[in-house]
This record gives C-alpha cells, structure tokens and sequence, in this order.
C-alpha cells in the first residue's frame, strides 16, 4: 500500500536534509570544527532549503513510494536524480543544436 502523500512528502525533506547534515560535518571536521564558509552564505541556504521542499520533497509522491525508506531514499539521491535529468536535457539541447546545422 503507498505511503500518504504527506508522510511521502516528509521522508523526502527528511532525506534531502539528513545528507546536507552529513556533507556539512565532513566539510566541518575538514575545517578543523569550524562552520564550513559555504554555509555562512544566505543564498545557498535559501537555495537548499528550496531544493529541499520543491524538488527532494515532491519526488517519493510523484515515483509513488511504497514505504518509508524508499521515500527517505528518494529524498537523499535527488541532487543525483535531477542532475542526471538536466544532463540528459543538456544532451537532447545539443543534439536539436547539432541537427538545426
């Protein structure tokens, strides 16, 4: 049976932000304990926290996951899963690019 679409929804926030949690203590034991500078600027939180609740979120709802850590999954792979989505975009640009010549 699927999961509800606001508990989908959450372990896919959840997900997004338990590995921004993890690559920010490994950047900050590389930084001898401090805060990783990266973190101190406001647009990248802003553009993370975005990513987090329009882009990790909504994906285990739309791949319609059937249980928690599969929605929890959904929601720590979707940097990879849209990255590989904008480079097949990026192909398919190049490719029309090429055939218009």
């Amino acid at each position: 049976m699927p999961l509800e679409t606001y508990t989908a929804y959450s372990f896919g926030v959840l997900g997004s932000a338990a590995i921004e949690i993890a690559a920010a203590l490994r950047m900050s034991v590389a930084n001898g304990g401090g805060c990783p500078p990266i973190y101190k600027k406001p647009f990248f939180l802003c553009a993370r926290i975005l990513f987090a609740v329009a882009a990790a979120g909504p994906l285990p709802v739309l791949m319609d996951s059937p249980n928690l850590w599969s929605a929890f999954y959904y929601g720590i792979s979707a940097p990879v899963i849209f990255d590989r989505l904008a480079r097949g975009l990026q192909q398919d640009d190049q490719i029309s690019d090429d055939s218009d010549r």
